[in-house]
């Protein structure tokens, strides 16, 4: 959605959409990570909350 936005309502280029959408990304991931990590019960149940909330911000935010 971040990366539509970018290149129809604010008219910015392709690559630079692109550059902004995964710096985006990278912030938003581990903080949510942190979050899971600490209101999660034990590691076992937070690495893969971790990993699936990381990936799918990668995979589906461009969607």
């Amino acid at each position: 959605m971040v990366f539509v936005h970018l290149l129809v309502n604010v008219g910015v280029n392709l690559v630079l959409a692109f550059l902004v959408t995964i710096y985006i990304d990278i912030i938003i991931g581990p903080y949510h990570g942190f979050i899971v990590t600490i209101f999660s019960p034990p590691l076992s149940i937070v690495v893969p909350a971790f990993v699936t909330t990381l990936g799918s911000l990668f995979l589906l935010r461009e969607v």
